[in-house]
């Protein structure tokens, strides 16, 4: 997925860029005339019509027409080649194998009283949807909901998509259900069953991929934003880039920090820790020092977790002396000071040289790190690590020490 245009809606290929009007000025130079590019379509299908045998308004009348259903049918998802008996479905056809009996016979009923052009309760509704515990549940579901919006269009009580109550209740049968595509749908700024999108709605899709650990989720979720008009927040970028935190991607993590630093978002003190530390842990100095920059602009005061951060970073820059001034003027607690001192011997080494060439760089960084670790005594730090436990340790850099 290409990051940089997430939150951009793209750009629609025009007439001028494809299809039949574009290749002729392309060919032939010069303005073509809508006529000859509609009879050219429908003289390029299987079963074209004859010009002569009917009239321009017939004529276009066909082509819009075919032009619409294909247009719906991708928009759908329909295969238009499947015969459209196949797409009217009764009930039995909609009820797959593995459904809840409780779900089956709710739907059942709701069809029903919709056939005989009555609404049905509200309750019945919110109690199929409560009982969804599968995708199969969720499947039946979504088609009651489908229909309960055509009847109440037909009979015009309903102008508008559903409230948000209704649109929740239906995300939060596909999360129970682990159906996260049908999920996705709850987002969609059009779909067929009235589903109002909301970021908040998007924020709760992105908070399960987290528990799932599932960084295509999230990237779908935030794509699918994008798509649709959905604004993110600042919880969309609290969420999305602890889950880049937890996965280790330090890459994806600094380009999605960057897309939403970019659309305006102010991030928390705890996302910005977040975003140095994990770049400098992965060795990355100019990401670290980039996020940095954005955040001296908001003016924060310096966290334990950035001033640490940042002193690995003049540890990669063979800055030792400069790291070691960074810790003593901003870190004054002496137990934090002495927890994130032995993390940064021990722990960070063996992840930085993982990803670095560690023929390069190892014995200038354990060199680096004694030196650090001297200038704090010399300046009257108390240290309890020695440079003999460089990279020993079995400490984890992913643990929510730098959150």
């Amino acid at each position: 997925m290409k990051v940089s245009s997430l939150f951009t809606r793209p750009v629609q290929p025009g007439p001028w860029r494809t299809g039949v009007l574009g290749r002729e000025r392309r060919e032939g130079g010069g303005e073509a005339t809508v006529d000859s590019c509609r009879i050219d379509l429908i003289s390029r299908r299987k079963d074209s019509l004859k010009a002569g045998s009917m009239s321009r308004l017939e004529l276009c009348s066909k082509l819009w027409s075919r032009r619409s259903t294909r247009r719906a049918c991708q928009a759908l998802g329909i295969d238009r080649h499947v015969p459209v008996a196949a797409l009217s479905r009764s009930n039995h056809d909609v009820a797959a194998s593995g459904t809840n009996s409780e779900v089956e016979k709710i739907h059942n009923e709701l069809v029903e009283t919709m056939k005989g052009q009555r609404i049905p309760q509200s309750a019945l509704v919110f109690s199929l949807l409560e009982s969804c515990s599968s995708p199969q549940d969720v499947k039946l579901a979504l088609d009651a909901v489908a229909r309960l919006r055509t009847t109440k269009a037909v009979q015009g009580q309903q102008q508008a998509n559903f409230g948000s109550k209704l649109s929740q209740s239906v995300l939060d049968a596909c999360l129970r259900a682990k159906d996260a595509e049908n999920a996705l749908k709850t987002i969609w700024e059009h779909n067929i069953y009235g589903f109002t999108a909301s970021s908040e709605s998007a924020n709760q899709i992105l908070a399960y991929a987290r528990a799932q650990q599932d960084v295509l989720l999230m990237q779908k979720t935030l794509r699918t934003m994008s798509l649709n008009s959905v604004t993110p927040t600042r919880a969309t970028a609290e969420i999305a880039l602890r889950i880049c935190k937890d996965q280790g991607n330090h890459k994806l993590l600094h380009a999605l920090a960057k897309e939403f630093h970019q659309s305006g978002l102010k991030f928390s003190t705890g996302l910005y820790d977040i975003c140095i530390s994990t770049s400098a842990n992965a060795g990355d100095t100019k990401h670290a020092l980039e996020v940095q920059q954005w955040r001296s602009k908001c003016k924060l005061p310096f966290t334990t977790a950035t001033t640490f951060a940042l002193a690995k970073v003049q540890l990669l820059k063979r800055k030792p002396k400069d790291a070691a001034q960074l810790i003593q003027a901003h870190v004054q607690e002496s137990e934090e000071k002495d927890m994130y001192l032995r993390i940064l011997v021990r722990a960070w080494p063996v992840e930085v040289l993982s990803r670095k060439k560690r023929s390069v760089i190892e014995g200038n960084l354990r060199e680096d790190v004694g030196a650090m670790l001297d200038e704090l005594r010399a300046l009257g730090c108390n240290v309890k690590v020695d440079v003999a436990e460089f990279g020993t340790g079995k400490e984890t850099l992913r643990k929510p020490v730098y959150a």
